[in-house]
């Protein structure tokens, strides 16, 4: 691990990424890395004083470091949100270190299955199709349009947030990952599609997309997944790369975010269910909607949110908690 100081600013950063031009750093105890000119950036040797003296302070647990972060400043924030935020982006590292590399490729090209799905889905009642059957559809629909829907270029827009869909059921060693896409950052946006019907509650539907998460920004994986991005990136004419996407690529240490997507039909389901209560007296949507709300603008670099779609004749979806 290298640490620097940044000319002008107080405290020690991380190195994450040294170019010539640029370097990527994070403030030690901080969450969101930035950019800063490399000349401004002054590597502090393994020896120093500052470096054996930061890792000492390191060693204290996780729970201690959490306390004091609460004890600093936090204001009106909430804690047990903030808490949760943190225990599962704790989790998430430690995932994502330990994660196996998939033998085969992580990036599917998925152009060339496209057989109508999205025209079929259209002309159906919702319910009719499997949630993997509605997904694929989707994805269709967003690239290719439909009798009801004109291409998007591949965008997906959650309310005004939007999403370059990659592609579905990306292979990791836990699972297939239901829907994949970019964030206009680089980011990677793994979606747990359900149905209005699906056993999994939300918070359930978070922890499966993490487990996803965690294996597909792993670094055997996401070197897999980057080479299949450049390979298919190549392929694609103009007119299919949306717009404000053109000079996106992945990015490893960007934020990166899991989304619960399914219809009303689903969150209202656990709005009225016991396994949806326990955040003081919300126990209704208001509760799913704060848990959205709170883990998008969670200052923790991995988030997770919660969005209403019905999947039929639409290339966009709407936020759970929209602010």
């Amino acid at each position: 691990m290298k640490l620097a100081r940044v000319t002008g600013e107080e405290g020690i950063f991380r190195v994450i990424r040294r170019g010539e031009q640029q370097t990527r750093v994070i403030q030690v105890g901080a969450q969101e890395s930035r950019l800063v000119a490399s000349e401004n950036v002054e590597e502090i040797p393994p020896e120093s004083p500052d470096v054996q003296s930061l890792a000492a302070s390191q060693s204290q647990s996780a729970f201690r470091r959490w306390m004091a972060q609460f004890l600093d400043a936090w204001g009106a924030n909430p804690e047990w949100p903030a808490l949760l935020s943190w225990l599962l982006e704790a989790e998430f590292r430690r995932q994502q270190l330990a994660a196996s590399t998939y033998p085969s490729k992580v990036f599917i090209n998925r152009d060339e299955e496209v057989i109508g799905r999205a025209e079929e889905c259209d002309a159906v009642r919702f319910g009719k199709w499997s949630e993997e059957r509605l997904t694929q559809a989707l994805y269709d629909r967003c690239h290719f349009g439909s009798t009801t829907c004109p291409s998007t270029a591949g965008r997906f827009t959650i309310d005004t947030d939007a999403y370059w869909l990659l592609g579905y059921e990306f292979p990791t060693c836990n699972g297939p990952a239901d829907l994949v896409a970019l964030t206009v950052n680089g980011g990677l946006a793994v979606f747990e599609c359900k149905g209005a019907v699906n056993s999994y509650s939300p918070f359930g539907a978070i922890l499966e997309g993490l487990d996803y998460l965690s294996s597909l920004t792993s670094e055997g994986n996401f070197a897999k997944l980057s080479a299949g991005f450049a390979q298919w990136r190549s392929s694609l004419p103009a007119e299919r790369v949306p717009g404000g996407f053109e000079e996106t690529s992945p990015t490893r240490d960007a934020t990166h975010i899991v989304i619960v997507l399914a219809p009303q039909e689903y969150f209202d389901r656990y709005s009225r269910s016991s396994r949806g209560f326990g955040c003081g007296e919300e126990n209704s949507l208001g509760h799913w909607r704060n848990l959205s709300s709170y883990g998008r603008r969670s200052p923790t670099s991995v988030r997770f949110g919660l969005a209403a779609c019905d999947f039929l004749r639409t290339t966009s979806a709407t936020w759970l908690g929209a602010s």
